[in-house]
């Protein structure tokens, strides 16, 4: 399977694990390193464990329902919004102070493009990630200002793994 996130794409979890897991000639997987901001006890001090902040944006409630239910599950997330169109979304974004936005970009009233380019104008350290079942919709949303972009298709650790990549927190 592919996705994206930000302006790369990546093929399965499988053969991304395999890539940076292994010493690249299909040996035995390496030990994990810290990752390259976190190099000394000093600065795991300095890490935010807050669960990362999560607006979900979408105008099918079965689909909102099921987003909600996979992100409350997860402890490193907190779902503190649901919205189910973009006016919504961009009226609620200063109460529910989010970290990252599920942006769905087809729905009435107001689309995805449009509260996306509204949000980010406003709230630039917001990570908005585009939900959409159509491929040819990434381009605008990336032009909107989505830090990235996933098909509703994906995997459910695919999704998680977004929020957690793209949230930005400012760095004290």
């Amino acid at each position: 399977m592919v996705y994206v996130i930000g302006s790369r794409r990546f093929q399965s979890r499988e053969s991304e694990l395999s890539d940076q897991e292994t010493n690249g000639d299909g040996g035995k997987p390496q030990p994990s390193r810290p990752a390259p901001d976190c190099q000394s006890d000093a600065d795991m001090d300095t890490i935010d464990l807050r669960p990362v902040r999560v607006m979900l944006v979408d105008d099918d409630t079965l689909v909102r329902e099921a987003v909600a239910k996979l992100l409350q599950s997860e402890r490193r997330i907190e779902l503190v919004s649901e919205a189910s169109d973009g006016r919504e979304a961009v009226s609620l974004v200063n109460q529910a102070e989010p970290d990252v936005i599920l942006m769905d970009v087809s729905m009435p009233n107001m689309d995805g493009l449009q509260a996306t380019r509204l949000i980010r104008e406003e709230h630039p350290e917001i990570g908005i990630i585009g939900l959409s079942m159509r491929e040819d919709n990434a381009e605008a949303m990336y032009e909107a200002g989505a830090s990235a972009y996933l098909f509703k298709g994906t995997s459910s650790s695919t999704l998680v793994n977004a929020i957690l990549t793209h949230h930005q927190r400012p760095t004290a």
